[in-house]
């Protein structure tokens, strides 16, 4: 069984933790200058969100600077911290925090 092996039970706070990290997500691969989300969410989820982004991209630029970056270990990181995020999610996170190095 690889990482993606288990079966998740979506419940309403994954699905809209995930809409909104997609949202958070396209913000920043667009570049746009909104760097908040907008106010109609609320600030539990605003929070949690960052807080992914900021340890994902942090973990991703620690294993980029000490030459032993994969894929896996990012994913592996945040499907223990952030169980909640969608493989899609995933991808999308690794690919932005590649770009911003």
């Amino acid at each position: 069984m690889g990482l993606f092996g288990k079966k998740k039970v979506v419940d309403e706070k994954s699905s809209r933790l995930n809409q909104v990290l997609i949202m958070s997500l396209e913000i920043e691969e667009n570049k746009i200058d909104l760097t908040e989300l907008p106010e109609t969410i609320n600030e539990d989820i605003k929070k949690e969100i960052n807080d992914l982004k900021f340890y994902v991209f942090e973990y991703i630029k620690q294993l980029k600077e000490a030459f032993v970056f994969s894929k896996g270990a990012v994913k592996k990181f945040i499907l223990n911290d952030y169980s909640w995020v969608s493989k899609e999610n995933i991808d999308k996170l690794i690919e932005i925090g590649l770009n911003r190095l």
